[in-house]
């Protein structure tokens, strides 16, 4: 991947008063199955090709990120005792701040896929800002 596309750990140094290095999809969550697979997974969560820059308070704010995935695991997987998948990502349109040489997305996506207490497949798409 062209490094241009990417935000590394100069973005992060530079500006770690108000950025975490965003793991788009929870450290927690994917890990479970054998032992190595959990460690495994655990590290996979985390390449600067698929993490963004979050502002602290978005990233670690129940109001907010940190709330939604809080909400989805406890609702959803403990609560049903069901597997869900979660795909994530950036909003990638004309809505975001420059940062140097950096364009700082605004608004993250969830989608969640679980087979319902019905038995029928259910999507949920969830849009944070």
């Amino acid at each position: 991947m062209d490094s241009l596309y990417v935000t590394g750990q100069a973005f992060y140094s530079e500006y770690s008063r108000w950025f975490d290095r965003g793991h788009l999809t929870r450290r927690s969550d994917p890990t479970w199955g054998t032992a190595a697979e959990a460690v495994c997974a655990n590290k996979d969560t985390f390449h600067f090709t698929n993490c963004s820059p979050q502002h602290f308070r978005f990233n670690q704010s129940l109001q907010y990120w940190q709330g939604v995935e809080r909400y989805i695991l406890e609702s959803g997987v403990l609560a049903l005792k069901r597997k869900i998948s979660v795909l994530t990502g950036p909003v990638l349109d004309d809505q975001w701040r420059q940062y140097a040489d950096w364009r700082v997305p605004l608004m993250f996506w969830k989608v969640v896929l679980r087979v319902n207490v019905a038995g029928k497949p259910q999507a949920t798409a969830l849009l944070v800002s």
